[in-house]
């Protein structure tokens, strides 16, 4: 170990040079880089709108659309969906785009790849919630269907291309998902816990150490409180012993008062008989 020279520590991701000119032997550091690390944890956000939760954001444009129906994203429930569109499963067209396709009787809808091939299995029946089904996801119609209505639909992650219509889906929970998959990922302790686990062993092992400190507390308050009666029983004083002592020195006080007026008067009844 020269001075200076930079030293790694494992896989913690420190490192750290140590100045050699006034070390002895035996000395030791230690480093606890988190020690105030919940003193620091505090609230930055409290309107849950805020929250990053969603990851897929989709830009929808009408190709036909007589009677401007709307068209909205509903929720998305399975991104790993072979249709789904998104970089992973559909190539990108820059961006991957799927069309949402109304019969011309304003009943049924049919969901199709750039090549017109349908990846729903052909045209369904449009339910009265006007919620319909598509590859890992669910969209909802608002307004009256005049029939032959298209639709794009576009998953808009090419920064490049601008996208004025995108959006984020109000039933996209994807990042919120990913979030708490590491409540029982093994992350944590070399990956043998999860921060669920963890969690656990640390209000454990707060609630051990607390309830051992109050059997403790108390223990020694007991001993304390006899200790204390029995300095009392030593040093303390009396009171009815006090009392019983003061009676006795008042009647001690009153008998010798009463010798000598006894004296007094003897004294005074022979000078009177000798005069």
């Amino acid at each position: 170990m020269n001075a200076g020279t930079e030293l790694t520590i494992g896989n913690t991701g420190l490192s750290m040079a140590i100045d050699t000119d006034n070390m002895t032997a035996g000395d030791r550091w230690q480093i606890n880089a988190l020690k105030n690390g919940a003193s620091k944890i505090d609230i930055v956000i409290e309107d849950p709108k805020l929250i990053a939760a969603a990851d897929n954001y989709f830009e929808i444009d009408s190709v036909t659309n007589t009677n401007n129906v709307s068209l909205s994203l509903y929720e998305i429930n399975n991104v790993s969906n072979a249709s789904y569109p998104s970089p992973n499963n559909v190539p990108p067209l820059p961006d991957p785009m799927l069309q949402i396709v109304v019969d011309a009787t304003g009943t049924q809808y049919d969901i199709q790849d750039s090549a017109g091939n349908s990846v729903n299995g052909g045209f369904q029946d449009i339910a009265a919630d006007k919620i319909i089904n598509g590859p890992g996801f669910t969209m909802q119609f608002e307004g009256e269907l005049a029939g032959n209505e298209v639709f794009n639909l576009t998953h808009a992650d090419n920064d490049l291309i601008p996208n004025d219509n995108k959006k984020f889906g109000p039933g996209d929970n994807t990042n919120m998902l990913s979030m708490l998959n590491f409540q029982s990922k093994k992350t944590m302790d070399n990956g043998l816990n999860s921060f669920s686990e963890g969690y656990a062993d640390l209000v454990t092992a707060v609630g051990v150490d607390t309830k051992s400190t109050e059997i403790a507390r108390d223990s020694y308050q007991t001993l304390l409180s006899g200790s204390s009666a029995r300095l009392a029983a030593v040093q303390g004083v009396n009171l009815d012993e006090e009392a019983a002592n003061l009676i006795q020195y008042q009647q001690a006080y009153s008998a010798s008062a009463r010798i000598i007026t006894v004296a007094r008067e003897t004294f005074q009844t022979l000078l009177s008989a000798a005069g």
